[in-house]
């Protein structure tokens, strides 16, 4: 009787830590597109869903509203994006990694740029503070145990608060598109 206790409850122990390997994971890092970058928490709320914070510097076009001349720059930005990892578990059936969130999302992107400060050489007075929506899709996929890699894209809704009447008001359709590099701590 002692013997089949031990092997019922050594299979129930290892069935629930293979059913644990399986979902989304905390994860912390950094990472860099073309033109900015982040430090980012990614907290895990359960199996197939994440909530993921950053802080960092937003690339931004900035326009003149007088002289039609656009210029880049960089823009403090603050991000909360809750995403859905909807193909963990199938990734793990065909033994593809879920190494640190390696999988494919659906996110919500809510966005703050601020015009705390802003790193460019344009000229004039700038208001740059915004807030964005975007809902996207997206990948995420690890190179070794620090380095990964996102690619997704969405489409959303930016609107712009200035402190002042302006010609022309920017708000509207928003294009997202990621392509970064980072790495995990």
């Amino acid at each position: 009787m002692k013997k089949m206790i031990l092997v019922l409850l050594l299979g129930v122990i290892s069935f629930t830590a293979k059913a644990q390997t399986t979902g989304v994971e905390t994860v912390y890092g950094v990472q860099l597109s073309a033109i900015g970058g982040f430090a980012y928490g990614e907290f895990r709320l359960s199996d197939a869903f994440a909530l993921r914070t950053e802080a960092g510097l937003e690339s931004v076009v900035l326009e003149n509203a007088y002289t039609d001349k656009k210029k880049l720059g960089l823009s403090p930005a603050v991000v909360v994006e809750p995403r859905w990892y909807y193909n963990l578990n199938k990734r793990e059936i065909k033994g593809k990694s879920t190494f640190k969130n390696s999988g494919n999302y659906v996110y919500l992107r809510g966005l703050y740029l601020s015009d705390l400060f802003l790193i460019s050489d344009f000229k004039g007075d700038i208001n740059n503070t915004a807030l964005l929506v975007v809902p996207g899709w997206g990948m995420r996929r690890h190179i070794g145990k620090y380095i990964n890699y996102e690619i997704g894209g969405g489409l959303g809704y930016v609107k712009y608060f200035h402190k002042e009447p302006i010609l022309v008001d920017n708000s509207g359709l928003y294009v997202d598109i990621k392509l970064r590099f980072g790495f995990d701590f």
